[in-house]
């Protein structure tokens, strides 16, 4: 844990780098420090040693594609099915590593009913956003990814670990209020509240491999 430090260190100096950037509208600032805290965590999570290594390489893996993401977000002008992918992808890798952990059922099942409860109800306003800015296209990638992020968050529980539990029910909050002020509603104060849930969220889950038990 102690190398790790020295990676997870300066990744949470550049998320805080990261939250000034966007509450002051720095952009070239956000497109350095954004990627950085991503690479950084991937770094820290590369130097944990935990005791099962397929979850330990899933882990980096899914921080690597999140990282990825937040660049053709940034870059690619806006959301897109291909911004939308490594995002996908690295949930993917996230369920892979928490499901080669042991999983408790009775977590686990409740997790996936609310998750599952959340999509179906969340769902309306999403989709009456999508279709009434014209994006129709984003229908169905939406839908996929709402899917299987709630996935990656019941699984997550089911693992009974504290620290992927926090990250993965942050990253699905950051989630929700992105889809929420891209297509459905503006809200003032989202953006900057969304960088935070999102980056604290992933450094959760890249912590989270020193309690990993298989």
């Amino acid at each position: 844990m102690s190398r790790a430090l020295f990676a997870f260190v300066p990744a949470a100096a550049a998320a805080v780098w990261t939250w000034a950037a966007v509450l002051a509208g720095w952009r070239a600032q956000e497109y350095l420090a954004k990627p950085a805290t991503m690479a950084l965590l991937a770094i820290g999570a590369a130097l944990l040693r935990p005791v099962a290594e397929p979850v330990h390489w899933m882990i980096v893996i899914g921080l690597l594609l999140g990282g990825l993401g937040d660049v053709l977000l940034m870059t690619g002008g806006g959301v897109s099915p291909r911004a939308l992918a490594p995002f996908l992808a690295g949930h993917l890798a996230y369920v892979l590593a928490f499901t080669a952990q042991r999983q408790n059922l009775l977590i686990l099942v409740p997790a996936g009913l609310v998750c599952l409860a959340a999509i179906l109800v969340y769902q309306r306003w999403l989709l009456a956003g999508l279709r009434a800015s014209g994006r129709e296209r984003l229908v169905r990638p939406v839908l996929v990814y709402m899917i299987v992020i709630s996935a990656m968050t019941a699984t997550a529980c089911g693992t009974v670990n504290p620290l992927a539990a926090a990250g993965a029910l942050l990253f699905l909050a950051s989630d929700g209020l992105f889809a929420w002020y891209h297509f459905v509603g503006p809200l003032r104060w989202g953006r900057p509240a969304n960088i935070v849930l999102y980056q604290c969220g992933q450094g959760l889950i890249a912590a989270s491999l020193a309690l990993v038990s298989t």
